[in-house]
């Protein structure tokens, strides 16, 4: 498997801070896996906090992880996943503009097939020892996609958000859905629509809800704020399901893929 706190990385990233409390923007993201890993690398996701939390300084940045795994399935080939969790404490626009952005960039830049250089919005630079090609894509986690409901009311939650009292009766789950995911060539600078790599999340952004908030017991607030897109072009997705265990405050996703012929 391969961890944000990889040892390696740690070298090679020293002016990142790891396993400090408070986790400073490293929240424990990996990719376990029983086939080979071919490459691993992390790619920083700029600060957003909200000026209503105290933000990550220059030392305290989100990381998203990457390994590339070697499926030995002849349909899907070598396939590119993602760990993530974006920032709580900020906006959707931020979160899809800044964070989000950031990782889409590195798709393209490596795993789109094209000879594409994104800006993603982070001044670390990073040498990636992967080769760049086209590979099937699939990223997953905490996008905190939580700006609907009463946490609209709560500033350290959505405090700064241009949208945060807008798409009223929408969650930020339909929103995402319905503005980003599968648009993000609209991100991209000099990106054509025909060199993107389409994402997709199985998922239904209402009725599957991956975090529930109770006060004395009541749910006060729902919503899909887990995610796990699947490369359109790549993969299939052939059985999905939503988690009903209390081992964590989230629901855990679960898909079987398989390539696309």
């Amino acid at each position: 498997g391969y961890h944000e706190n990889d040892e390696s990385d740690q070298q090679k990233f020293a002016r990142m801070q790891y396993n400090t409390a408070p986790h400073n923007g490293c929240e424990g993201n990996a990719i376990l896996t029983r086939l080979d890993i071919i490459a691993a690398y992390p790619v920083v996701m700029p600060c957003v906090r909200n000026r209503f939390r105290p933000k990550h300084d220059h030392l305290k940045r989100h990381t998203a992880v990457v390994a590339v795994i070697d499926t030995k399935i002849a349909a899907i080939g070598e396939l590119a996943c993602y760990s993530l969790h974006m920032d709580a404490y900020s906006g959707r626009v931020q979160r899809a503009n800044v964070q989000y952005k950031a990782v889409y960039a590195d798709i393209m830049r490596h795993h789109s097939g094209y000879n594409i250089t994104q800006d993603n919005g982070s001044d670390d630079v990073k040498i990636v020892d992967v080769e760049k090609k086209r590979r099937a894509v699939i990223v997953g986690g905490d996008f905190n996609t939580h700006n609907h409901g009463v946490a609209r009311f709560i500033n350290s939650m959505c405090g700064g958000d241009e949208l945060r009292y807008k798409m009223w009766g929408m969650s930020e789950a339909q929103w995402w859905n319905r503005f980003v995911i599968g648009k993000e060539v609209h991100l991209m600078e000099n990106v054509k629509p025909m060199q993107t790599v389409r994402l997709k999340d199985p998922f239904d952004a209402k009725r599957d809800v991956t975090h529930t908030a109770r006060v004395a017991g009541v749910a006060v607030w729902s919503g899909k704020i887990d995610w796990l897109l699947c490369d359109v072009e790549k993969l299939v997705v052939v059985k999905k399901c939503v988690s009903n265990v209390d081992v964590s405050d989230h629901e855990y996703l679960l898909c079987d893929i398989k390539g696309k012929e």
